[in-house]
């Protein structure tokens, strides 16, 4: 998924709330230079009002992760709406910034009290 692209987030969404017996996700991130997200727009942090939790989810797994805010903002929205996951793991493109990534995924909320979020070096 391109997080830069809100007709990607979108479909992403759709997809999601199409598969709830979804159990496990695997995620690659695909950063682009155009930049089609508007600043100050959250999908994800916005998506919260929308009825959709993923019950079954239980492993999720995000590759080539950047840190740039709707990636983060995926993350948080995931985990705050998939009360059976046990483990999330991010791995980054590069260690540029990890520890920062790192420090910010470990602040977000969890719907599971077993959510385990795994930070991959690169």
């Amino acid at each position: 998924i391109n997080f830069n692209d809100i007709k990607e987030w979108k479909a992403a969404l759709c997809l999601l709330r199409s598969s709830p017996n979804l159990v496990e996700l695997e995620m690659l991130a695909r950063p682009e230079e155009d930049n089609l997200v508007r600043p100050g727009v959250s999908f994800w942090a916005e998506s919260n009002q929308f009825d959709c939790p993923f019950d079954q989810l239980r492993v999720v797994r995000i590759v080539d992760v950047v840190g740039i805010r709707p990636e983060l903002d995926f993350v948080k929205f995931l985990l705050a709406n998939s009360p059976s996951l046990e483990k999330l793991t991010v791995k980054p493109v590069s260690n540029d910034g990890g520890l920062d990534l790192l420090k910010e995924l470990v602040r977000y909320r969890r719907a599971s009290i077993q959510a385990e979020v795994i930070y991959v070096d690169p």
